[in-house]
This record gives structure tokens, sequence and C-alpha cells, in this order.
């Protein structure tokens, strides 16, 4: 091989090089941001399932609310509001 042979070989060689360094660097950096988007997505699930109880027991509270107030009023003949019928007297 002549040396203008073995520089050619040699400067294909360091741009593959390059290139597999690159390609090395940009695999870390999508690694780390799927790390970060996965971290981010468990505490989006764990707001939401902390969310979604806290929905639950103020759905069952409101439940208890309404029975209690049922049952304190069935004896005083009120009748039940109704916002179309019933206008406060404002209006």
């Amino acid at each position: 091989m002549s040396e203008k042979d073995n520089q050619k070989q040699a400067s294909g060689d360091n741009g593959l090089v390059n290139m597999v360094e690159k390609l090395t660097q940009e695999l870390i950096d999508l690694q780390t941001q799927l790390l970060f988007m996965e971290d981010t997505l468990d505490k989006l699930d764990n707001i939401v399932t902390e969310q979604s109880q806290l929905i639950a027991d103020q759905q069952r509270q409101l439940q208890l609310l309404y029975q209690k107030l049922e049952t304190q009023t069935q004896g005083l003949q009120i009748q039940p509001f109704d916002l179309l019928s019933d206008k406060p007297p404002h209006y």
C-alpha cells in the first residue's frame, strides 16, 4: 500500500470513529431523556392515583351528608329545591 492509501484509510477510520462516538453520545442523550420522561410519568401516575382516591372519599362524604340531611328533613315537610322553578327573590 502506498502512503496515500494509508492516509485515506486512516482518514476513513477517523471518520468512522467520530461517527460511532457521535451515535454513542446521541444514544446516551436519548436514554437520559427516556429516564426523565419515565420519572415524570411515574410522578403523574401517583398524582392521578391520589386525586382519584380523594375524589372517591369526597363522593362518599357527600353521599353521607345527603343521607343525613334526608333523615333529618323527613318529618319537616320541606319541599326539595328545584333550580328551574324556584328562583331566588332577587329575580
